[in-house]
């Protein structure tokens, strides 16, 4: 079992699950929105979902694994949204 028991990485360990649940808040919440306008499917949401409550729960229950998911998710969909801002504010400019 992977014990985290240095402060710091316990610090940096919740920080990542706070973003991670921040982030799967406002994904949901895009998924539920393209519903509304058929843009998406309900099985994506559902199964969205299942991912992210899996993801947390083996990510509270310290596997390494999922830790390493969950990171990878959160980094994705950081540089994802900074992708997005930056060509919006190129658009913008233009």
């Amino acid at each position: 079992m992977n014990n985290v028991y240095n402060p710091n990485q316990q610090i940096k360990k919740k920080r990542y699950l706070c973003a991670f649940l921040l982030l799967a808040l406002l994904n949901t919440v895009q998924h539920a929105y393209d519903i509304g306008f058929d843009a998406s499917s309900p099985y994506r949401l559902v199964g969205g979902l299942v991912l992210y409550a899996i993801l947390l729960y083996f990510g509270l229950r310290n596997r390494t694994w999922a830790e390493i998911a969950i990171k990878f998710v959160v980094w994705f969909n950081v540089t994802a949204l900074s992708v997005i801002l930056l060509f919006m504010g190129l658009s913008l400019i233009a």
